[in-house]
């Protein structure tokens, strides 16, 4: 069996569209698998075994990324199948995922709060 580390993006937001650079992720978890295509089914609500429902987290989707713990190869789930993908990655931070705009906003003006623009 091997390992798999299991990463969402950032508040468990799905990527449609399997974009790169739009989206900051997370460990979720690690899971034991076979392959990666084992991994992916055991992270399937429908099907997944104990290990992982115990994550109480939603079921894998495109977008989201596998990383082989033995390789360090990561693959972003496509609509079908895999692709490799470089570790950068898992590296990009969306600032707005950790800033409260208001605050920032009502420090440095006397206007009314604002609403976080999102995509």
């Amino acid at each position: 069996m091997k390992k798999y580390a299991i990463y969402y993006p950032f508040g468990g937001v799905i990527n449609h569209f399997a974009e790169r650079g739009k989206h900051e992720y997370e460990l979720i978890g690690v899971i034991e698998a076979t392959d990666l295509e084992n991994a992916f089914y055991k992270s399937q609500n429908d099907f997944a075994d104990e290990q992982f429902l115990n994550l109480k987290k939603r079921s894998s989707c495109v977008g989201d990324i596998f990383k082989d713990l033995e390789t360090n190869l990561l693959y972003m789930v496509k609509g079908v199948g895999f692709e490799e993908v470089p570790p950068t990655l898992l590296h990009y931070i969306d600032w707005g995922n950790h800033m409260d705009i208001n605050e920032l906003h009502h420090k440095y003006s006397n206007d009314e709060p604002i609403s976080p623009m999102r995509d």
